[in-house]
């Protein structure tokens, strides 16, 4: 690959567990994996997802996170028959807990986390390098749909030591509010947070607030 051009395209994760949404009914999977991210620490690379349980109780999204011993991406095998490959995955979600350190149990984060992405101190740049792995991300509260009317939605950043967790979430979220089910903040629809380092900044991309589809790129510094 080189930028414009892909090959050798294959795929590397697949749902297996109940809480990534490997059910199966009626011949089709109930639910996924998706909005993954790709980091690479030390000699290894991470690769974050969500799970989406495709059930009828919370939690369900939930974040993974799957290692490859080695540093070079492309040589991540496509999975097998039995969705196994050269990742290392873990059997249980990515656990969150709150900035002191106690069970994230806030109801905004009860229908669970979805998109997140993973960034690490830069050379050069403003601050101290805490030696930590710092996460973007979404809370759903009610529904993990944005059109359900039971659905509010926060952008949220975490901390850990490792990329695998736990991850702390600090105690005021970045974007929205702990509003309740049925009364969700305008802040629902603000999706896909990424963070990007520029100009001496640290920012967070992510879309502009819609619940009906109309989602627009935006920049929070």
């Amino acid at each position: 690959m080189d930028g414009l051009l892909w090959f050798d395209q294959r795929i590397v994760l697949v749902a297996k567990q109940p809480w990534e949404g490997s059910t199966i009914s009626a011949g089709r999977q109930i639910g996924n994996v998706g909005t993954p991210y790709i980091h690479k620490a030390g000699n290894h690379i991470y690769i974050g997802y969500h799970g989406f349980s495709g059930g009828t109780s919370p939690p369900y999204l939930q974040r993974g996170v799957a290692r490859f011993n080695g540093s070079d991406p492309r040589q991540i095998t496509a999975v097998d028959s039995s969705y196994n490959n050269n990742l290392v995955r873990s059997t249980s979600p990515v656990t969150f807990l709150r900035q002191n350190g106690g069970a994230e149990d806030r109801p905004v984060f009860s229908a669970g986390y979805g998109a997140a992405d993973v960034i690490r101190y830069i050379p050069g740049s403003p601050g101290t390098d805490d030696g930590g792995f710092y996460l973007v991300l979404e809370g759903y509260q009610g529904s993990p749909f944005c059109n359900d009317p039971n659905t509010s939605m926060v952008i949220a950043m975490a901390r850990a030591d490792i990329p695998e967790g736990p991850y702390r979430i600090q105690d005021k979220v970045l974007l929205g509010s702990f509003q309740s089910p049925g009364n969700p903040p305008s802040s629902c629809g603000r999706d896909l947070p990424s963070w990007q380092y520029h100009n001496g900044q640290y920012k967070v991309i992510l879309t502009q607030p819609s619940k009906f589809g109309l989602q627009r790129i935006a920049l929070l510094n």
